[in-house]
């Protein structure tokens, strides 16, 4: 795809709207030169024709960008990749909304200017021609067109410097950023509704005089001005009916959002499970029959994965210079693989100290949005649990309460339920197991082997 100014298909865009322009400037040139008769409508009708040319290749732009961002709502992929397909998408746009509104407005403005100088023109005995009453219909639509150039400000400069935004401020910065662009716009929309009818019984009232008026015969003739209050009010009910899906997609707000985002990996499949405990953030040992994987980075074997998982508890620590470690390793696991491997990644964390794993599983959801229309997105839970040695010791054989430093940390996991991976033949079982406990308010200790020396 071709971008420029940050829109798809830019440089196609950009060229089709500047040939409209330019073919909207050499009209009202050869418009206003014309001296022994007015230039005739169809010529103005074929410049109209190339404006709706440049609506149509921006939309083709903002349909473009829009896939891009659906795409990076897939199910699977690395969030990198996701952020910056929804960053490109709502870019591309945000930009091509604004650069097709102002090139649109700067269009129509050469084409009514043309317009207006083949209606000034004499008519054949001489007489000057009236202005067309009807015209002052498309002067109610003046206030759309500055609160549509207006959003085009407020949004496209604050989603140009997204990049420039902490992460996790960049989520409000763009609810805010629409929230205000709406507002502007909605304002203006409503100055156009009011003056739109208001200016239309001007102009049939205007047209009525001028039809009892003996000077009514120098007006335009009556197909023309029809033709014109024809236009004028569908392109104001067009606009109506347009705006209807985009003032329900404003109003329907979004569902809470998903924490898929939070992992920093998000393969393999997980059991189709819905857990208790939300997701926090955590190292991701991913595990599946064939693949072990730390972060979306590969792991050769067991030992490297103890290795990693105990450079990050101690670099954690030493960064932040104090007891607050949580823990916590978030599990990823495929519901094929054998117990007997993911008792293996078991034992690495639990040597590790990361005593409370969180069995994770990522779910697709489905949003249908009135104008978005079907966007999918992945949610995220879990079941938080707690890992002991079967034995009842410690990692260095002392018994396994005085680990526990909090006797109200203790008090909570003295009635848990234990659970032996060796009981189950896959994780499948085992999760659901798992979730059946938490989802009845149950705490459990998974209790596996001490590994051998």
């Amino acid at each position: 795809m071709l971008f420029l100014g940050g829109m798809v298909y830019g440089e196609i865009v950009v060229g089709v709207a500047a040939a409209a322009v330019a073919f909207q400037i050499v009209v009202m040139v050869m418009a206003g030169r014309r001296r022994a008769a007015p230039l005739p409508m169809k010529v103005h009708a074929a410049a109209g024709a190339a404006i709706a040319l440049t609506a149509a290749a921006i939309g083709v732009s903002t349909h473009a960008a829009r896939a891009i961002a659906f795409d990076a709502l897939s199910v699977r992929g690395h969030p990198l990749g996701n952020y910056l397909g929804m960053l490109t998408g709502l870019v591309g746009q945000m930009t091509a909304i604004a650069f097709g509104i102002a090139t649109i407005v700067l269009a129509l403005t050469f084409w009514f200017a043309g317009l207006a100088f083949t209606l000034s023109k004499p008519l054949a005995d001489g007489q000057a021609r009236g202005f067309p009453p009807a015209a002052l219909v498309g002067v109610g639509l003046l206030p759309v067109v500055y609160g549509a150039l207006r959003w085009s400000r407020d949004v496209v400069v604050p989603f140009n410097t997204l990049e420039d935004i902490p992460e996790g401020q960049r989520g409000d910065v763009i609810e805010r950023t629409m929230d205000v662009a709406r507002a502007h716009f909605e304002h203006a929309a409503r100055l156009s509704m009011v003056a739109i009818p208001v200016l239309a019984i001007v102009a049939a009232i205007l047209i009525v005089l001028r039809a009892r008026n003996a000077a009514a015969r120098r007006a335009p003739s009556h197909r023309t001005t029809a033709a014109l209050v024809a236009g004028f009010l569908a392109l104001a009910a067009l606009m109506f009916v347009e705006a209807r899906p985009i003032s329900s997609e404003n109003d329907l707000p979004w569902p809470p959002r998903a924490v898929g985002h939070r992992l920093p990996a998000l393969d393999p499949p997980t059991p189709d499970l819905s857990g208790p405990d939300q997701v926090e953030w955590a190292p991701v040992v991913q595990a599946s029959p064939d693949r072990l994987g730390l972060d979306g980075a590969e792991i050769p074997d067991f030992a490297t994965l103890y290795d990693r998982l105990d450079l990050l508890r101690v670099n954690y620590k030493t960064i932040h210079g104090g007891p607050d470690f949580n823990d916590m390793a978030v599990i990823l696991a495929d519901p094929r693989t054998p117990m007997a491997r993911l008792h293996s990644v078991l034992q690495a964390a639990l040597k590790a100290e990361y005593h409370k794993p969180l069995f994770t599983f990522t779910k697709a959801e489905v949003i249908q949005r009135p104008i978005l229309g079907r966007l999918q997105r992945m949610n995220a839970s879990g079941v938080r649990v707690k890992l002991a040695y079967a034995d009842g010791k410690n990692a260095y054989g002392d018994a396994a309460e005085e680990d526990d430093d909090d006797e109200k940390e203790a008090a909570l996991w003295k009635d848990a339920v234990p659970l032996r991976p060796g009981d189950f033949a896959t994780y499948d079982p085992f999760a659901r197991r798992l979730v059946d406990l938490r989802a009845a308010g149950t705490r459990v200790v998974v209790r596996i082997d001490r590994p051998r020396r």
